[in-house]
C-alpha cells in the first residue's frame, strides 16, 4: 500500500484528480464478550483478516478499472478507538495487510489507558506506530468517586462519541458482534442500528466464529426498503465485498453505461473538469457594467481580473491554520481553490454572455430604426445590423458549445461543498453523503477529496479552534447574504422598472401620433389649421416607427436578462439563508461547550447552505442561453 504523498496545497496546472482512499471503521466487544480460547481468538483473526483482505483486493482492483479518475492510491484506514478486544486485533491485523490507522480516542490518554491497565504498552505502541497517521482526542470524561459496578454515564456518553466518531469517518463498518444486546450506551449493537441508519455497508463478524462472515447492506438488494432491525436488512457473503467497494469508489456512470436515461453524461463531465486550465483570458464586463450603469455597484477595475487558484486555496487553509495539519496537507484546500476560481471565471462568462446577446438584439432594432432617418447610408445600418445578429449567434454558440453554464455550476457546487466540509472535519466528522454511489460527478469528487483528507489529529477536549473555524465560516456567508440579497433584489428591481417604463413609453408616442391623424383627418372642415409638411409628417412617422420598435425591445431585453439571470431567486434564497444562518450563529453564541451540539449545529449550517446551493443549481440549470 502506497503512503499517502506529501501535496501542496496548490501549484498544479489542472484541478486536482482524489487519490483513491478508502476508510473501514471497527466496532466491536472488549474481551469480556469475546473467546477466551486461543484456538477461536485465532479464528476470529483470521475472519477479520479475511474480511480486510477482501476490502484490500477489491479497492486494488477498483483503482486499476479506474485509474484514469484517480492521482495515486490505493489508500486503505482502519479506524479504530484502539479499545482492547475486537479493536486492537483488527487494528494489528488491518496495519499488518499495510492499511494506515487512524485513532480517535474518548478520552485524554492518560484517562483512557485506564480502561486496561495490563496492556497500556500496546496501546502506546499502536499510538506511535509508524502507520498511525492521525490520533484525535475527544472531550470525554468519566465521573469520579463512583462505587464499584456502578454506571458511569459520563464514561458512556464519551464511548457513544467515538463510536459516532468511528462511523463518521468510515465509508465500510466492521462490526465484531456476539448478536446480543449492548451492556450500555454507545455499544455494538447502537452502532450497528447507528450504521444502518446511515446506510453504511457493514461487514459482520461474528464474534465467536461460529457464523461465516457476511455483509449487512440495503444496497446489496434491489428489493430492500428502508429498515432499521439488523434480521430486515438483505444480507450477502463476503464475496460481496468486491463489488461493494466498486459501488462506493467508482466515478458516476456514463450516459451510454445507462443506456441514454439521461442527456447528462456525468463521467464525461468529470473528465472534462480535470482538463480545465490556468489558461482563462480576463474577465468579462458585462455583468459589472450592468450592476454600475443600473447604479447597483460602481464598476472596479479588479472586477475583469481573473481569480487565482492557488491564492484562493491559500485563503481556504488559513482558516485551518490553528489545527495540526495531517502528512497530505489540506487536500481540500487545492481542490477548493480551482473549483471557486472556475466558479467565478465561468459565473461572469455566462452572465456576460447573456447580457450581450439581449443587449444587442435590442441595439440591432435600434440600427434598424435608426436607417429610417438616413436612406442614402441604408447600407450601412444593414451590415450594421447583420453584425449584431452574427455577433448573437457566435455568442451563443460559444456558449453552448464551450458549456460555460456548466462550468459554472459544477465548480460552484464543489466549492460550497468543500467549503461546508471544512468545519466537519474541523470537528472529527464528515458530511453527509448519498448512501451507495454517488449520482452525480460532483458529489462523486468531493466525497472522494473527503476520504482522501481522512480523520484531522489533535484534541477536541478544547474545541474552540473548530469551533473558530465555524464560526467564521458563519460570518462570511452572512455578512455574503447581506449584500447579496439586497443587491440582487435592487438588479432585478431596476430592470423590471427600467422595462416597465420603455413599454409604457410606447403608449403616449402611439396616443400622440393617433392623435395628430386625427387632427389632420379634419384639416379640410376647420379652416386655419396648421399641419406638418410632408417632409415633416415623413420623419414624424419615422419617429413615431422607431420608438414603437426601439422602447419595446428594450424592454424585452430588460426581462430577458432579468429572467435568465434569476436576480429575484436569487435574492430570496440569499434572504432566506441569511436569517437561516443569522439564528443559528445565535445559537451557537448561547450553546454549551459540548461537541455533540456543536457537531449538530455544523450538519445544520452545512444543510442551510447546501440546501441554498440546490436550488441555485435547479434554477441556473433550467436558464440557458438560447436564441
Amino acid at each position: 500500500m502506497n503512503e499517502p504523498a506529501a501535496r501542496q496545497i496548490g501549484n498544479t496546472d489542472h484541478p486536482p484528480k482524489p487519490r483513491l482512499a478508502l476508510a473501514v471503521g471497527v466496532v466491536g466487544h472488549r474481551p469480556n464478550r469475546l473467546p477466551s480460547e486461543k484456538a477461536k481468538l485465532d479464528a476470529l483473526s483470521a475472519n477479520i483478516a479475511a474480511a480486510l483482505t477482501a476490502v484490500a483486493e477489491g479497492t486494488r482492483r477498483a483503482h486499476q478499472q479506474y485509474a484514469e479518475f484517480f492521482d495515486g492510491g490505493p489508500d486503505l484506514t482502519i479506524v479504530g478507538a484502539l479499545a482492547e478486544g475486537a479493536d486492537r486485533i483488527t487494528a494489528h491485523t488491518a496495519i499488518r495487510l499495510g492499511f494506515t490507522l487512524d485513532a480517535p480516542l474518548p478520552f485524554a490518554q492518560e484517562v483512557y489507558e485506564g480502561d486496561f491497565p495490563h496492556s497500556v504498552a500496546e496501546f502506546r505502541d499502536l499510538l506511535q506506530h509508524p502507520r498511525t497517521r492521525a490520533v484525535l482526542t475527544l472531550p470525554g470524561n468519566k465521573t469520579p468517586g463512583l462505587a464499584p459496578g456502578a454506571r458511569d454515564t459520563d464514561a458512556e456518553r464519551a464511548y457513544e462519541a467515538v463510536g459516532l466518531t468511528v462511523l463518521g469517518q468510515s465509508d465500510i463498518v466492521l462490526v465484531v458482534w456476539d448478536g446480543k444486546a449492548s451492556a450500555g450506551r454507545g455499544g455494538t449493537t447502537e452502532m450497528i442500528q447507528t450504521a444502518i441508519r446511515a446506510g453504511l455497508p457493514i461487514i459482520y463478524v461474528d464474534a465467536h466464529a461460529r457464523a461465516p462472515t457476511k455483509i449487512i447492506w440495503e444496497a446489496v438488494a434491489f428489493t430492500s426498503a428502508a429498515a432499521e432491525v439488523i434480521g430486515e436488512i438483505p444480507t450477502k457473503s463476503l464475496d460481496a465485498v468486491g463489488d461493494i467497494v466498486d459501488t462506493l469508489v467508482r466515478p458516476p456512470a456514463s450516459k451510454e453505461e445507462l443506456r441514454h436515461l439521461t442527456e447528462r453524461d456525468e463521467r464525461k463531465h468529470l473528465s472534462e473538469y480535470f482538463e480545465e486550465t490556468r489558461d482563462l483570458t480576463g474577465m468579462r464586463p458585462e455583468f459589472p457594467l450592468l450592476m454600475a450603469l443600473t447604479g447597483v455597484r460602481p464598476f472596479r477595475w479588479a472586477d475583469c481580473q481573473t481569480p487565482h487558484p492557488d491564492l484562493l486555496a491559500g485563503h481556504f487553509a488559513a482558516r485551518a491554520k490553528k489545527l495540526p495539519m495531517p502528512r497530505q496537507g489540506l487536500v481540500l484546500a487545492g481542490a477548493y481553490g480551482w473549483a471557486d476560481a472556475l466558479g467565478v471565471y465561468f459565473a461572469q462568462t455566462f452572465r456576460g454572455a447573456f447580457i450581450l446577446s439581449f443587449a444587442l438584439g435590442a441595439l440591432a432594432i435600434f440600427i434598424a430604426a435608426a436607417s429610417l432617418f438616413f436612406p442614402e447610408w441604408k447600407w450601412v445600418f444593414a451590415i450594421l445590423e447583420f453584425a449584431c445578429i452574427l455577433w448573437v449567434l457566435v455568442n451563443t454558440r460559444l456558449a453552448n458549445r464551450q458549456h460555460w453554464q456548466r462550468r459554472w455550476v459544477e465548480p460552484r457546487e464543489i466549492a460550497e461543498r468543500l467549503r461546508v466540509a471544512l468545519p466537519l472535519w474541523a470537528l472529527g466528522t464528515r458530511p453527509n453523503s448519498f448512501s451507495g454511489e454517488e449520482p452525480s460527478w460532483t458529489g462523486w469528487y468531493v466525497r472522494a477529496l473527503i476520504r482522501q483528507q481522512g480523520m484531522r489529529a489533535g484534541s477536541l477536549a478544547d474545541s474552540g479552534a473548530a469551533r473558530e473555524i465555524l464560526t467564521a465560516l458563519l460570518h462570511d456567508q452572512c455578512k455574503y447574504h447581506h449584500v447579496t440579497a439586497p443587491r440582487m433584489k435592487r438588479l432585478h428591481e431596476r430592470l423590471e422598472g427600467t422595462g416597465w417604463w420603455f413599454f409604457f413609453l410606447t403608449v403616449p408616442v402611439a396616443l400622440f401620433y393617433i392623435a395628430y391623424v386625427a387632427y389632420a383627418a379634419v384639416q379640410h372642415w376647420v379652416p386655419g389649421i396648421v399641419l406638418l409638411s410632408n417632409e415633416d409628417h415623413k420623419t414624424l412617422q419615422h419617429i413615431v416607427a422607431a420608438a414603437s420598435a426601439i422602447f419595446p425591445a428594450i424592454a424585452t431585453a430588460c426581462y430577458g436578462i432579468r429572467v435568465t439571470g434569476d436576480f429575484e431567486g436569487i435574492a430570496l434564497r440569499s434572504q432566506r439563508t441569511y436569517v437561516a444562518l443569522t439564528n443559528l450563529l445565535r445559537q451557537i453564541e448561547h450553546d454549551p461547550p459540548d461537541l455533540g451540539i456543536l457537531r449538530a449545529r455544523a450538519r445544520t449550517a452545512a444543510d442551510a447552505m447546501l440546501g441554498d446551493v440546490s436550488s441555485w443549481r435547479l434554477a441556473a440549470e433550467s436558464r440557458s442561453l438560447t436564441l
